[in-house]
């Protein structure tokens, strides 16, 4: 009988193979969600939460790719952390966009985790994962860019839609 961890393991050695199209095909698709949006086009926000919620779980289920089994503990360690915190940043930038309450912690908690790691890869690995690297200071810059930059400019710029307080004390 199979366990749960060896089904990951099979899933994400299929995703693993096909990462490339499977990212820019989601990736592609949050674009054209997120322009569905910003032009207030009503079906631009399902777009996007689908697209970005899959390509969190991507990310999540490649923490669990089989990796050789010379590879140290610490290289595991960090490549399951590389992508989970692709994972959680991806969610807090589709929180930040469709502004939902949270999206402050998911971003911090998956950028901190994103720069440790690529910090200590890029030592330690001299570039070995350059795509993936790329990937993460990718994400990373939209992350942080959508976190430090206040709600009324991403108001004003039309990336999110602010709610009004209608509530009366």
């Amino acid at each position: 009988m199979r366990t749960e961890n060896e089904y990951l393991v099979k899933i994400a050695g299929k995703l693993a193979n096909s990462l490339p199209a499977v990212e820019t095909f989601l990736a592609l698709s949050s674009l054209a969600g997120f322009l569905l949006k910003y032009f207030n086009i009503g079906i631009g926000g399902i777009i996007l939460v689908i697209s970005l919620g899959a390509l969190a779980i991507v990310y999540f289920l490649l923490a669990f790719k089989s990796i050789e089994p010379e590879t140290g503990a610490v290289k595991i360690f960090v490549n399951k952390l590389i992508y989970w915190g692709l994972s959680v940043c991806v969610l807090g930038i589709l929180f930040r966009i469709q502004n939902y309450p949270g999206f402050n912690n998911m971003i911090i908690i998956g950028s901190i985790t994103l720069f440790f790691t690529v910090i200590y890869s890029l030592i330690k690995e001299a570039g070995n994962e350059r795509r993936l690297v790329i990937r993460v200071i990718i994400i990373l810059i939209i992350g942080l860019s959508l976190f430090f930059t206040p709600a009324e400019k991403l108001s004003e710029l039309n990336i999110i839609h602010q709610v009004e307080n209608t509530s009366t004390p």
